[in-house]
């Protein structure tokens, strides 16, 4: 079982204390907030279903197609693939 499954899987217990913390403490980011390096789930408004990237900081983008309606949650996975290379928010052609 890997990192991420263990952690759903302990995340679902109900007397996992550290795990508790991280549910009660988590916090997600919006576009235009300042991002540390690290993996994100992302989450879409109506369009595309959560999947994970990486950032390096900066800021958190906007997505191409919903905007500033786009969250980013903290994941624990460090194999997502960069922000700048998924679909939804690489550069615009000209």
């Amino acid at each position: 079982m890997n990192l991420a499954t263990r952690f759903s899987v302990e995340q679902s217990k109900p007397h996992s204390t550290s795990f508790s913390w991280f549910r009660v403490n988590r916090r997600d980011f919006k576009p235009g907030e300042k991002a540390t390096r690290g993996a994100f789930w992302v989450h879409h408004y109506a369009h595309r279903v959560a999947h994970l990237v990486s950032i390096e900081g900066g800021t958190f983008p906007k997505c191409n197609e919903c905007g500033d309606r786009v969250s980013f949650e903290p994941a624990l996975n460090s194999q997502a693939e960069p922000v700048w290379e998924d679909r939804d928010f690489g550069r615009k052609a000209s």
